[in-house]
């Protein structure tokens, strides 16, 4: 288990999280994606793996609704050990407020990313130990612009979404004016990967 807070994928001044098209194949596709430094070396990777009984009890969030049915995604440095992991229970009568829960890989609880409104500009809480440390907001003419700040409204880091032009794929560049402490600095990477599979994604996570 890689040490959450810890390598470049945490401590990189600029940070790509880019979806692979070269493992999209449609609705019925996985999502994964690439992360690289400010240089364009590999760091890290997300990628969505099969549900199974072990991984839907991290899904803290259902409510019975799913029929058991969940989505789940790791978050890996560049020799593929894990860092967290981040669950959605999917339930058709929740699909405008999403939840995903993030965990250690064994399973040890982190926190939660959920959308808060159900009109206006995409909002999201960033929660742990049951308080609400942190806001993702959506905002830009195109949905551009990922504004994170922690619960006194102060920004964390500046992220910009550039949406697919010729391709189906979304990239996200983070760029960190200062360290984050944890356990923001994950609930930010959990909320890019919430974010895009929730309200942009092409893939299976867009049905629910």
């Amino acid at each position: 288990m890689a040490q959450v807070g810890a390598g470049p994928v945490y401590g990189a001044p600029s940070v790509s999280i880019v979806q692979d098209k070269r493992f999209f194949v449609g609705m019925l596709g996985k999502a994964t994606y690439a992360i690289t430094d400010g240089e364009g070396n590999p760091i890290g990777a997300v990628a969505q793996v099969d549900p199974d009984e072990s991984k839907h009890v991290r899904t803290f969030g259902d409510d019975g609704g799913g029929a058991g049915l969940s989505q789940h995604f790791e978050l890996v440095d560049a020799g593929g050990t894990p860092y967290f992991h981040v669950a959605r229970a999917l339930r058709l009568q929740s699909a405008a407020k999403p939840r995903f829960d993030v965990t250690l890989p064994n399973g040890a609880p982190l926190g939660h990313v959920e959308s808060e409104k159900l009109v206006g500009r995409i909002t999201m809480g960033l929660y742990a130990h049951n308080a609400r440390i942190g806001q993702l907001k959506l905002a830009g003419l195109r949905n551009n612009v990922l504004n994170f700040t922690d619960a006194g409204g102060r920004q964390v880091i500046e992220c910009q979404r550039k949406p697919p032009m010729f391709s189906r794929e979304d990239a996200y560049i983070i760029t960190r004016p200062f360290p984050t402490r944890e356990p923001m600095g994950t609930l930010i990477l959990a909320a890019i990967i919430a974010v895009d599979n929730a309200f942009f994604s092409q893939t299976q996570a867009s049905l629910f």
